[in-house]
């Protein structure tokens, strides 16, 4: 038996939906969730890959059975990715599961959270978070739940941001076990130079707050030079914690990038643009940013993965990215369009991947692409949804219509206007947008249809 104790994960992406979920309820647009959820654990397979290791971990999930009734009752999984999972990830199935009387499960992550296989991330010991393996996970779980749980319903799952690359893979790879699933902002493609997220950003901010983003991105470029200045500059942003130059030019770029990803663009360019002085508008406008997701500026560096006892979260999906996706947000290559210093560049990663693991080699995305993404593009591949918002720059690593890429005509693609990362993945409102009540009602649709 390996070691599983409880952890705090950093869960952005859950803790953006908890913070869209709580404003609504204070303006009376949803009402808050009587919780009926139940939280055990399951003894997973630590090495699937080979069958003599007969070592396992305690993986956590979460299940609710209050709405579930009738024969066979359909089961409607949500995925945990790189955070720690709780029993408000349901609440957004909740409609759902009470219109076809289903069972609600959400299913944590190996490594993040309390699903510990060991005491310390080592290197070595992190040689076996591997995405094949996350998915296989899911497999080996839910067979555990038909046969011993009596869950023999159909299976529905989703998941958002990197679960959501899982809800797809595992619907692409166990099309027997799952009838279909929703991929909410899923960048199902690796890639090493992301390029196009800094683009995106650009495109989002255009105008005046693009420009003081870029002067204020000068300024911190000429702040570098000069030790001093660079620790006032620091200090302006919250960040005097952190040592290496080049995690501090990325949490800046981080900044702006959260407010876009999310959807606070507007918060974030007033509060900058108001401001007396650039540079303080652009760290007190960051800061808000960090806050309202639940992270900060030491939190949100690399700094924090150096450590092999740091569980939040940091450490693992840091080594996730070096070893197979990548996903490094480096700056445009044209600099009239990038919204990041130069200096957060390929390079940089590379080299925050050999600090933290003592990695030589850059990632290698070949593998997810090959195993996962093309597949993905197959005409034949059926019962995926895949939504992204159109603010969202991760949309350009996903499956959508302005991307061209989903070839299936069994696919499902939606995009939100001005719709966040992962902006359909908190409960339903009466201030949601237009598109994105549309987007759910799509989605009632094609759910129907896998239910059928």
């Amino acid at each position: 038996m390996i070691f599983g104790g409880v952890v705090e994960a950093r869960p952005r992406d859950h803790l953006y939906r908890q913070f869209i979920e709580q404003q609504n309820i204070k303006l009376g647009f949803v009402a808050p969730v009587q919780s009926t959820v139940v939280e055990n654990t399951f003894d997973q397979v630590l090495n699937p890959a080979d069958p003599k290791d007969t070592r396992t971990y305690k993986q956590r999930y979460f299940i609710d059975s209050s709405l579930a009734s009738g024969v066979n009752p359909p089961v409607f999984l949500a995925l945990c990715g790189e955070w720690t999972c709780s029993s408000s990830e349901l609440n957004w199935l909740r409609s759902y599961a009470a219109i076809y009387h289903a069972h609600l499960i959400s299913l944590e992550h190996r490594y993040y959270g309390a699903s510990q296989p060991f005491t310390t991330l080592t290197t070595d010991n992190l040689k076996y978070l591997r995405t094949e393996y996350a998915v296989s996970d899911i497999a080996r779980f839910q067979k555990y739940a038909m046969t011993t749980l009596g869950m023999t319903g159909k299976w529905v799952v989703a998941g958002g941001s990197y679960s959501a690359n899982l809800a797809a893979y595992y619907r692409l790879k166990y099309p027997d076990l799952v009838v279909g699933a929703l991929a909410s902002s899923a960048p199902v493609q690796a890639l090493a130079n992301f390029e196009d997220y800094d683009l995106h950003v650009s495109k989002v901010i255009a105008g005046a707050c693009g420009k003081a983003v870029q002067q204020t991105v000068q300024k911190l470029d000429m702040a570098v030079l000069d030790p001093s200045e660079l620790a006032k500059v620091k200090a302006l942003f919250g960040a005097s914690e952190i040592k290496d130059t080049g995690d501090f030019m990325m949490v800046a770029a981080d900044m702006v990038a959260t407010a876009v990803q999310y959807g606070f663009q507007n918060e974030f360019c007033d509060q900058m643009l108001n401001a007396t002085d650039l540079l303080q508008g652009y760290g007190d406008a960051g800061q808000t940013m960090f806050a309202n997701v639940g992270e900060t500026p030491l939190a949100d560096s690399y700094q924090v993965a150096e450590s092999e006892t740091d569980f939040t979260g940091n450490r693992a999906w840091t080594y996730q990215s070096c070893t197979e996706f990548g996903y490094w947000q480096t700056a445009y290559h044209d600099p009239s369009l990038a919204m990041r210093s130069a200096a957060v560049n390929e390079d940089y990663y590379n080299q925050v991947c050999k600090r933290v693991f003592g990695f030589t080699k850059p990632v290698d995305t070949s593998f997810i692409n090959k195993t996962f993404y093309g597949p993905l593009l197959a005409p034949d591949v059926r019962n995926i949804m895949f939504t992204n918002g159109s603010f969202d720059p991760w949309s350009e690593l996903s499956i959508t219509n302005e991307r061209h890429n989903g070839q299936s005509p069994f696919l499902t693609l939606f995009t939100i206007l001005a719709g966040s990362h992962t902006s359909d993945l908190h409960m339903a409102s009466d201030n949601d947008s237009a598109s994105l009540k549309q987007e759910r009602a799509e989605f009632a649709r094609v759910l129907a249809t896998w239910l059928q």
